[in-house]
């Protein structure tokens, strides 16, 4: 009876593990999707020199690469801070003009949802990133 008790245990706590190590391999592969998100959306700004010319790029980009985090839509966002303007594919733009140019801030997000909304475990995790366009 005490092996019987024994391996049910050692199942038990496998199974434990292989749920810990999925929700971090989920976690990892989500947090990279936002990041290559960001990224992308930094380079199409550079290359076009400006948000205004790069947004139908942008969300060309965000639809094929299957991002998207709807939570952050509308202008009041909860990372909408200091005029930030929140898209419905998931991610903020903040733009503000200084001496030497345009700098716009790019925030996507992280939504982290374990087991849908009943346990109650869901937060969103901002990746924030910055360019700046030189005055011509």
């Amino acid at each position: 009876m005490r092996d019987a008790f024994g391996g049910a245990f050692m199942i038990k706590l496998m199974l434990i593990f292989l749920v810990i190590y999925v929700c971090f391999i989920a976690i990892a592969l989500n947090y990279a999707k936002a990041f290559r998100a960001k990224n992308g959306i930094i380079d199409l700004i550079e290359r076009y020199e400006s948000f205004e010319n790069a947004e139908s790029y942008i969300n060309n980009y965000l639809s094929n690469m299957s991002y998207y985090v709807a939570s952050q839509s509308g202008s009041n966002a909860p990372y909408a801070k200091n005029g930030a303007t929140c898209y419905d594919l998931g991610y903020c733009i903040d733009n503000y003009v200084d001496a030497s140019g345009s700098n716009y801030i790019v925030t996507t997000f992280i939504d982290v949802n374990f087991f849908g909304q009943l346990a109650g475990l869901s937060f969103t995790v901002p990746i924030k990133g910055e360019v700046r366009i030189p005055h011509k």
